[in-house]
């Protein structure tokens, strides 16, 4: 079984480690939104689907509609290589430029094509961002962080 890793830098760009080299072309970058945190007396989450269905808990307040499952193309593949499964791992939480509270990442979802002809995959990524429920509040910044995606395939 062959692997790529592919580390996704702020859910956006993306490098390459492992055994193999490979490209990512983002169509659609992984978001959670724009949301006020109302209320950080306990853990709020906002979860984004594989379809883009978007559910968040009642202390957050959304600014703007702009949460959406993350699609990306992979190439470099061996042509009609069967994916045999795609691992998504946050390798910390998502942090803001004024470092504050950050959010959880986890309960990750992927679905995957097998590589085409031209060895080329699409992958789809949701999963949920959470707050750390310490009651403190969240500053008005962008909130990044960086995820490892492992292909494994045959």
């Amino acid at each position: 079984m062959n692997k790529f890793f592919i580390v996704l830098l702020s859910i956006v760009a993306a490098t390459v480690s492992g055994q193999a080299l490979a490209g990512i072309t983002t169509i659609q970058a992984l978001s959670f939104g724009n949301y006020v945190v109302a209320n950080n007396n306990s853990v709020q989450t906002v979860t984004v689907s594989l379809s883009g269905n978007v559910t968040a808990s009642s202390g957050l307040l959304e600014i703007t509609p702009t949460a959406q499952q993350g699609i990306y193309d992979i190439d470099g593949l061996t042509p009609n290589a069967v994916i045999a499964s795609v691992d998504v791992t946050a390798l910390g939480p998502m942090r803001g430029v004024n470092i504050s509270n950050e959010f959880t990442l986890g309960s990750f979802t992927t679905n995957h094509t097998n590589a085409d002809p031209s060895g080329v995959a699409r992958v789809t990524i949701g999963g949920t961002a959470s707050t750390t429920g310490n009651g403190l509040g969240y500053p008005d910044q962008t909130y990044t962080a960086t995820v490892e995606v492992q292909i494994n395939y045959l």
